[in-house]
């Protein structure tokens, strides 16, 4: 070991900063005390704050390095190039994605597409794009387009480094060349890169990395290091000053010192990092008071002033469905407060994270639930911040304000409900008007009216609405209507605003509605009227007529939405025989989950009994059988002989094929699949499935999964695959019959036209309340847990059919299809959506660690018929078998009851029940066994507790045990004071408050993420599995 590592830290807190030349003599009477201080004690903590305010003043004096602001944002190419993808993937998507982008060439990014999303953002204030280098050349794809773009000032072209994943391979270098070649940003007359997860980089690395770009380029960036949580540093102050509103000056001074030597090697700094307050709102506090203030006094350094870019990313919001909800966008004030924060402090360049992540729900583009705001936003910040005089989108409607409403997509009993009125200036002349703000529930009753509201055209206002949890617990949706008095007249705006789902206990979609009334289309004519048919266990039919006249709107689309996610598109070239009565559509999917990223199996799969069945294949491009033509009609082949592929691969990707058969041949139509794995350590091993198609009915799902993870599902299909072509047309009248899957879902029909305009009906309930109501437990971040009655039809009672007859190896519930449950595999198919571009994720983490790379992991647990008639299902305790559940079935910010009947057979063992495990880590609460007795472990958070973290684990040892080889009854409820454990009717309370880390996915099985060195699956039975999303009833 090196002399120097002995020394103790106080010796290195003296010593290190004398090392770096910048800095060495800066605070130094600082300096001074903090080698004197224990870390972190409250002096250090005091001297912290000291340097902050010293910090702040040299802040002041930082000038800005390049003349301007800049805009740049960094776009998905799987999404900005392809804007003629419209599958049904996610919650949202861009406002003006459509079939028809699209040109038949050799390349999958299409010209049509980026040039269209250069037009989007150059519209909303943007410079260019900043594209991630990659296999795929997504800046030289950008640069290509833009170099077509119809403008003298093209669109800039700034490539990102992800440096801890980008080698200097023949590809990154001809990339580099091309963007330094321009269009593109130059900095002091070299062409400016940026990076990401920079943090991997040290800057004698980077600078070494810099150094051979130049020799094998001759290219000399100006390269931008993005700092997120610096290495090196002794902690991230983040944590510290979310726990005590201060930070220690031995991290700052380091931190300092640190940034300073990025900045002898590189031509800025960025921070690049979403850090949230312990309700997942942004912590512009920190920001305000610690980030910007630092990195900005770095750069105001003699020697950098004027000379180094700082830039900050911004960000609208962060939601992933599958796993962490970091960051929410508060309708626009996440972006709007991140914009302040760079109006306040000199920041050189603004970096929109990200353009168009629809996985993440980060975009910054025009989406149909967002349409324009975010851009209508961003460019009065850019115009504001270089001098320029706002000005009105073209095509604007002038005679109402530039106004954006926003409001949750699906609100959660607890926190407040809020709506948000923001004036966005479009001009600089002063110019009042009022909006007086009405509420309507489900039924069309006000139940909210504001005070007239003032706004001024020419100011950034905001009024926001807050309304308690009380005022909402017996609404099911709340739409806006709003009275404008502007320029003299009086306007009424009520239908074809969108309506904000209420849910009692939980939401599958975090986003928010940010609807600008200029981007509204009002119809002539719009008649559309829901009418209930028919009921079955956890699904409704439901009649819709609807006829439609938008005049001087050519519509792309017309659909009806469930909540958050599409069931019906209006089809008029009937793509898919859907609209056939006498046909009935089915969905074949297939996935893989184990170890490996994937299998090869040469596949065959059958239909028997039919005579007149079909399939349908996609049009390929005429350059590549990869590459699918939108503009084209699926063709529909005659299902005569077997369908076969010698190399059929299966990863998580999920694979899908759509066929049609007449409804009266379903009864004697059987599916069958067989083939052999060509890879993997089953080689060699055949697989077969026979599915008869009558046991589907008008709605079901079945899944098999494989012993080794093949996953294959078949559905009678009632959701669109994909958006039809466009409709082009004004005008749409049709009547349909749609399948609703869930006993709280809320249906709205939503029309689109190919101008950025939006129309939402008014909301209709498939399913009334009962009368009957239901006491829950819910969370606000200012008042703690708190009870609130319901309608018990609000409440869903996750209880799953222990019986292969109903899904095989789907666990199904009248709970509705959003709970259904997956036997060793991935949701996705059960459930019915992904929620994001593939299904790598919809599977919790002791479920995928689970996966033994060392040798074949059996991840199915196996169904067994019991003496008494039931069935179980038996986990061996060696193959790492588990139940994956989707995100929803435990609710996050609620009670619940979690009830189980297992049979353990080896109780000694440590042993894994069940685990809201979520994507990388434990995510919420999980239960297990330790010694014989159980431990119940919960990751959460506590806003309403200004004294706790950002996140806590809590671990509650029991003196309770389960019985071996005989059936025990295990119950787990939470109501927002605590667990409840009862097994085998003896219970222990554990006080506990707070609310899960994440939504996130669940299993029963797998392992336990903490043990590091052993396994822990569960052996036994089980026979029973419920959660009711409400605490028991004493």
């Amino acid at each position: 070991m090196s002399w120097w590592k002995k020394m103790p830290f106080v010796f290195l807190i003296v010593f290190l900063p004398g090392i770096f030349l910048a800095g060495a003599a800066d605070f130094a009477d600082i300096r001074a005390k903090a080698a004197k201080v224990t870390p972190r004690s409250e002096e250090d903590y005091r001297l912290g704050t000291e340097l902050m305010n010293r910090l702040k003043k040299q802040a002041a004096g930082k000038k800005l390095a390049a003349g301007r602001r800049f805009f740049y944002t960094e776009p998905v190419m799987f999404r900005s190039g392809r804007l003629y993808y419209t599958y049904k993937k996610w919650f949202d998507h861009n406002l003006f994605v459509c079939r028809d982008l699209w040109e038949d060439t050799r390349e999958e990014f299409q010209d049509a597409s980026i040039l269209k999303s250069i037009e989007l953002i150059r519209q909303a204030g943007f410079d260019g794009f900043s594209p991630i280098l990659g296999k795929r050349a997504a800046p030289l794809v950008c640069r290509r387009a833009a170099l077509k773009e119809n403008r003298k000032d093209k669109s800039e072209v700034v490539p990102v480094f992800w440096l801890s994943l980008t080698g200097l391979t023949p590809s990154i270098l001809k990339q580099i060349k091309g963007c330094a070649e321009g269009p593109t940003w130059y900095f002091n007359g070299k062409p400016v890169a940026f990076s990401y997860n920079a943090d991997a980089f040290d800057p004698k690395k980077t600078a070494a990395f810099l150094q051979e770009i130049r020799e094998k380029t001759g290219v000399d960036l100006a390269f931008v290091h993005a700092v997120g949580s610096m290495p090196g540093t002794n902690g991230d102050p983040y944590h510290d000053y979310i726990h005590k509103r201060a930070v220690p000056a031995t991290v700052m001074l380091k931190y300092y010192d640190k940034l300073t030597e990025f900045l002898k090697v590189c031509d800025g700094i960025q921070f690049r990092n979403r850090l949230p307050d312990r309700d997942s709102q942004l912590f512009t506090e920190f920001y305000d008071n610690v980030t910007l203030p630092l990195y900005a006094a770095v750069c105001a350094q003699p020697e950098f002033n004027g000379k180094k870019i700082l830039g900050l990313s911004v960000q609208a919001g962060y939601a992933y469905f599958h796993g962490s909800q970091t960051l929410d966008r508060r309708g626009t004030k996440t972006l709007r407060n991140y914009l302040e924060l760079c109006s306040k402090y000199p920041v050189d360049f603004i970096h929109g994270i990200e353009w168009d992540e629809t996985n993440e729900d980060t975009c910054l583009e025009p989406t149909v639930c967002k349409p324009m705001a975010n851009s209508r936003i961003t460019r009065y910040y850019r115009d504001r911040l270089n001098g320029v005089t706002p000005k009105p989108f073209e095509g604007d409607d002038l005679t109402l304000p530039n106004l954006i409403v926003s409001q949750p997509r699906q609100y959660i009993l607890g926190t407040d409900f809020e709506v948000e009125l923001l004036n966005v200036p479009d001009t600089d002349n002063s110019c009042p008007y009022t909006v007086k703000a009405e509420l309507t529930d489900h039924r069309g009753k006000v139940f909210f009216s504001s005070e007239e509201l003032k706004f001024d055209a020419a100011k950034l206002q905001d009024h926001t609405l807050v309304l308690p949890a009380e005022k909402l617990a017996a609404v099911r949706s709340v739409s806006p209507r709003l009275t404008i008095q502007f320029k003299g007249n009086k306007r009424i705006v009520s239908e074809g605003m969108p309506s904000s789902v209420i849910r009692a206990t939980v939401s599958r979609d975090y986003s928010w509605l940010c609807t600008p009334l200029r981007n509204l289309m009002f119809p002539s004519g719009a008649a559309v009227k829901f009418s209930s048919r028919e009921s079955s266990a956890g699904y409704e039919k439901v009649a819709l007529a609807a006829d439609l006249d938008f005049p001087g709107h050519q519509l792309n689309m017309v659909e009806v939405l469930q909540n958050s996610m599409e069931i019906f598109s209006y089809d008029p070239q009937n793509e898919f025989l859907q609209n056939d009565p006498a046909r009935q559509l089915y969905r074949l999917s297939g996935l893989f989950m184990n170890s490996l990223s994937s299998v090869i199996t040469e596949c065959r799969i059958e239909l028997k009994g039919v005579r007149d069945g079909c399939y349908f294949e996609p049009v390929k491009s005429r350059y590549s059988s990869y590459i699918l033509n939108p503009t084209q009609k699926y063709r529909q082949i005659s299902w005569k002989k077997p369908l076969g592929k010698k190399k059929m691969q299966l990863t998580r990707h999920q694979s899908e094929t759509l066929f049609s058969i007449p409804k009266n041949e379903i009864e004697s139509a059987v599916l069958v699949i067989s083939g052999t794995r060509l890879n993997g350590p089953d080689q060699g091993k055949t697989f077969s499935w026979e599915l008869p198609l009558r046991e589907l009915g008008n709605h079901g799902v079945k899944v098999k999964t494989f012993e080794d993870g093949i996953h294959f599902g078949v559905e009678a299909y009632y959701k669109p695959l994909l958006l039809p072509l466009p409709l082009n047309s004004e005008k749409a009248a049709f009547k349909t019959v749609l399948t609703s899957d869930l006993p709280e879902g809320v249906l709205m029909l939503r029309a689109v036209s190919k101008d950025g305009r939006v129309w939402w009906s008014k909301p209709f309930l498939p399913v009334k309340d009962s009368g009957k109501n239901c006491r829950i437990t819910v969370y606000s971040p200012k008042r703690g847990s708190f009870p609130v009655d319901v309608d018990q039809i609000r409440v869903p009672a996750v209880d799953y059919k222990f019986d292969p007859a109903f899904g095989q190896d789907a666990l199904i519930t009248d709970a509705g299809r959003e709970f259904y449950a997956t036997l060793g595999g991935l949701t996705t198919i059960a459930v019915g959506f992904e929620a994001a571009s593939h299904s790598q994720a919809a599977a919790s983490w002791p479920a995928n660690l689970a996966m033994n790379l060392k040798k074949p992991s059996r991840p199915r647990p196996d169904w067994e018929k019991l003496p008494e008639g039931f069935w179980a299902l038996r986990f061996n305790g060696k193959n790492g078998q588990f139940i994956s559940i989707p995100p929803t079935a435990v609710p996050q910010r609620t009670g619940f009851t979690l009830t189980m009947d297992v049979k353990p057979e080896d109780i000694k063992r440590d042993q894994l029940y069940f685990s809201q495990g979520g994507n990388k880590y434990l995510a919420g609460f999980q239960l297990r066994t330790q010694n014989g007795r159980f431990v119940i472990d919960f990751k959460n958070r506590r806003p309403h507790d200004p004294a706790s973290r950002y996140s806590m684990l809590d671990i509650h040892r029991s003196k309770l045990s389960p019985k071996e080889r005989v059936w025990n009854h295990i119950e787990l409820s939470y109501d927002g004071t605590g667990f409840t454990l009862t097994v085998n009717g003896k219970s222990e309370f554990f006080p506990q408050t707070g609310f899960s880390l994440w939504l996130s996915h669940c299993c029963f099985g797998g392992t336990d993420p903490n043990q590091k060195k052993k396994t822990t699956f569960f052996q036994g039975l089980l026979r029973s599995l419920k959660i009711a999303h409400h605490p028991p009833v004493r």
